[in-house]
């Protein structure tokens, strides 16, 4: 099938898609399998995967840990992006208080010939 062609072909972090590389594998094998899909959930025939308290705690604890690794990730972005930014208009007023003295400068030389 087409799908499994498109996924070997795009290496996109599976972190950012929200998704684990574990569920993206169980949910490309789902989408390439011939069973039918059932509108009922709950329904017989259901291909839904049934896991014991143990399994669905580790694999909560597992998104969890990449919810974090996710937000954490996010964070040091933001951080770099304001420092950046903080450098940028920090050069900028540094130029504008360069500027600011120099016209000030002009104005004083200006009026004291003014005065002579």
């Amino acid at each position: 099938m087409f799908l499994s062609q498109e996924a070997d072909q795009f290496q996109l972090p599976v972190n950012e898609t929200g998704f684990t590389r574990e569920e993206l594998e169980e949910l490309l094998s789902f989408l390439e399998s011939n069973e039918p899909v059932s509108p009922n959930s709950g329904s017989e025939g259901s291909t839904r995967a049934v896991y014991s308290p143990d399994e669905r705690k580790k694999r909560r604890m597992k998104s969890n840990r990449e919810s974090a690794r996710r937000s954490r990730w996010r964070k040091r972005m933001h951080l770099e992006n304001i420092t950046d930014e903080v450098n940028r208009l920090s050069v900028e007023n540094q130029q504008l208080k360069n500027r600011l003295s120099t016209v000030i400068n002009r104005i004083t030389l200006y009026g004291e010939k003014m005065n002579r």
